[in-house]
């Protein structure tokens, strides 16, 4: 109230109770997109489009464009996940979820809960499954072509699911969060330090990605072409942030 400017009477004149305002505020705050998560998969993203930057020789081969697509999934999980876990947003989004399974099914406010969240997950999603498609054109990777129904938007949501998963574990069991091992789990060829959200999440890309057939060894100018779609890709987030 002091921090709004506006006289005791008035709030009260619009929320007669603390039960009327808490409601209201959690159906705001519901409402945002994808709380605590969007921002961070934005993030990683940013993160992956500066190591391709730097690192563009990868794109070269078919054997070095699979290493740097798990190497970005190794990257972007463990960058995913660590700003979530220490985010304020990450606390406020589990209160709304917890609240909307202790509501009872028939109340106002769980179905505007419901409804809210559904709406920002399906944004999240939808975002990320572009970026996600983005990546997969840079680096001749796709889809594989026997999963019937399963698209870029279904991988997207597995991969969140898993992500806030090990999330909510790490509350009771902080080496889910902090354990690590030195390991080649893809068969690269090179020894990393891998979290298990960042295993998780590679499993599930690897599983339904597929590299493009008749690869072949791109020219610099093909390289230098990957590099433009990436600078798209950055325009976009920027557009994202600005809606």
């Amino acid at each position: 109230i002091v921090e709004a400017g506006v006289v005791r009477s008035a709030v009260y004149r619009r929320w007669p109770t603390k039960n009327y305002y808490y409601a209201d505020l959690l159906r705001a705050l519901a409402g945002r997109e994808y709380p605590g998560i969007a921002a961070s998969g934005e993030a990683s993203i940013e993160q992956i489009i500066t190591l391709l930057h730097h690192h563009s020789d990868m794109l070269r081969t078919p054997d070095s464009r699979r290493a740097l697509i798990i190497e970005l999934c190794r990257l972007g999980a463990a960058e995913n996940f660590d700003t979530i876990i220490n985010s304020k947003q990450w606390s406020v989004y589990l209160t709304i979820t917890a609240t909307l399974a202790s509501l009872p099914q028939n109340e106002d406010l769980q179905s505007d809960l419901g409804h809210a969240l559904t709406k920002s997950e399906q944004t999240f999603v939808e975002h990320m499954a572009t970026y996600y498609g983005t990546l997969a054109e840079v680096t001749d990777y796709r889809l594989r072509a026997d999963l019937g129904g399963i698209n870029l938007q279904t991988v997207a949501q597995m991969a969140a699911a898993a992500i806030e998963g090990m999330m909510i574990d790490s509350l009771a069991d902080k080496t889910v969060a902090t354990k690590r091992f030195n390991a080649d789990p893809f068969g690269t060829g090179a020894t990393n330090e891998w979290s298990m959200p960042a295993i998780a999440f590679t499993s599930i890309m690897m599983t339904f990605l597929e590299p493009k057939p008749d690869q072949c060894e791109l020219t610099d100018e093909e390289i230098a072409a990957r590099i433009n779609i990436l600078n798209g890709l950055s325009i976009t987030i920027a557009q994202n942030k600005g809606m």
